[in-house]
């Protein structure tokens, strides 16, 4: 990791490898839902690597599209293996991200006219 290595609590907490991907993992488990400035903070340091927050109470609508936008990864504690082999699988077999959103309301894109609204699980698949 570079000089910017360090932030909000101390550092990123995991630095995994899988195959070729390493990725920059950051856990919490905080009363509430993950907010923005987590999301922001992680993306200010990955540097062009993989990205990925651990929650155990989940994320904000707001933490969602900004992950979403910074193309992090959003896991609870269960899951994020999978998740992490699925990103991987899909960058290396065709190039297509795929997303599994559990839970939006209110969510608007303006240019590509996207719009959503109290959803709880869709997967979005990016080309």
């Amino acid at each position: 990791m570079g000089k910017n290595e360090f932030f909000g609590d101390g550092a990123v907490d995991i630095i995994a490898k899988y195959f070729t991907m390493e990725v920059y993992i950051q856990c919490k488990c905080l009363a509430s839902r993950v907010g923005p400035k987590i999301v922001r903070e992680l993306n200010g340091i990955k540097d062009g690597k993989i990205a990925c927050i651990v929650s155990k109470n989940g994320f904000s609508n707001t933490a969602i599209r900004e992950a979403n936008q910074y193309n992090i990864i959003l896991s609870n504690e269960n899951d994020v293996c999978e998740k992490l082999i699925d990103y991987y699988n899909n960058i290396k077999n065709n190039n297509k991200i795929e997303y599994v959103i559990e839970y939006i309301e209110n969510f608007t894109i303006n240019n590509n006219n996207f719009i959503m609204s109290g959803v709880k699980n869709c997967k979005i698949i990016y080309n």
